[in-house]
């Protein structure tokens, strides 16, 4: 394992972290730990896994290159199409709603896709993850939510009545409840919003993803937080939202249509 001090790193990356940031990024438990490391490397190690600022360990990146490799095309076809559409759209592509003509999109993806591929996995998507617009020529094509880039128009329809949401988890890791209690709010992190499921097929199927928090939306919009649905029906809200309005659920406490746990997928 590499070993670096703050130093060190801010001479490797200039522009990556402030000390202020580094000190924050220390202190959080989301920093992979590897064992028999110190507090150091954790934090060369997270700043690999966020910033690609490290190269990781060979046993660990041969892994990770083996599971691509046998990762289904469409997957990496929707992935590529998560990062260009929320996270890092092609210069000068995304309107302020966030929609991106399609064959912009395809151009720039390095997976060379052809619109009828991109079509059916929209399609196929159980999450409504992305929505195609027809009404305009060229077709454009957006995400539903989960955007850290910030949209100036999202498509998005406010919340002012708990009764048209009866139920909103919040699934997170073991580790990052520990830092939510700790710091006594939920945040969005880099991403726009925090997410919120309101249907089954929402949750998410990572294998981290073990801890389920539902949230007391009457109180919350009582508290004046504001809230929004995506086109596929995930509650969002720009935070903090204090942890006094969640609270640790298990599947079976939801309705019996939430009791079957999301399978995990690959990493």
């Amino acid at each position: 394992m590499f070993q670096a001090n703050t130093k060190t790193l801010l001479v490797l990356r200039p522009r990556l972290l402030d000390p202020l940031q580094f000190r924050n990024l220390c202190q959080k438990s989301f920093v992979v730990a590897y064992k028999g490391v110190d507090k150091k490397s954790i934090c060369v190690s997270a700043l690999t896994r966020e910033n690609n600022a490290i190269a990781q360990p060979r046993g660990e990146r041969t892994a990770q290159m083996k599971r691509r490799g046998n990762e289904d095309p469409d997957v990496r076809i929707s992935k590529e199409m998560s990062r260009l559409l929320r996270h890092k759209p092609p210069p000068g592509a995304m309107d302020s709603a966030g929609w991106v003509s399609l064959p912009v999109l395809l151009r720039h993806m390095r997976n060379h896709p052809n619109e009828e591929q991109v079509r059916r996995i929209v399609a196929a998507c159980e999450k409504k993850r992305f929505v195609i617009d027809d009404s305009v020529n060229p077709p454009r094509i957006r995400a539903a939510q989960g955007h850290t880039v910030e949209l100036a128009e999202a498509v998005l329809e406010p919340v002012t009545d708990a009764d048209k949401v009866p139920v909103a988890v919040h699934v997170t890791s073991v580790s990052s409840w520990e830092v939510i209690r700790t710091s006594g709010e939920l945040l969005r992190m880099k991403r726009t919003h925090i997410h919120f499921a309101t249907e089954p097929h929402h949750m998410r199927k990572n294998k981290w993803a073990e801890v389920y928090l539902r949230l007391d939306l009457a109180a919350a919009l009582e508290q004046g937080l504001k809230f929004f649905l995506s086109s596929n029906g995930v509650l969002l809200c720009e935070g903090p939202v204090p942890v006094s309005l969640v609270h640790q659920i298990e599947l079976a406490d939801l309705p019996e249509q939430w009791h079957k746990p999301p399978p995990p997928t690959e990493a």
